[in-house]
């Protein structure tokens, strides 16, 4: 139990680090 929830979180917080890398890339593309 505790390795999957902490493979979630991991993972969740992946996810957002590859959203805010996204969003970066859009920012940079937009200037």
């Amino acid at each position: 139990m505790k390795i999957k929830w902490n493979f979630r979180y991991d993972f969740t917080i992946f996810l957002i680090y590859i959203c805010e890398e996204k969003m970066n890339l859009f920012f940079i593309l937009n200037i």
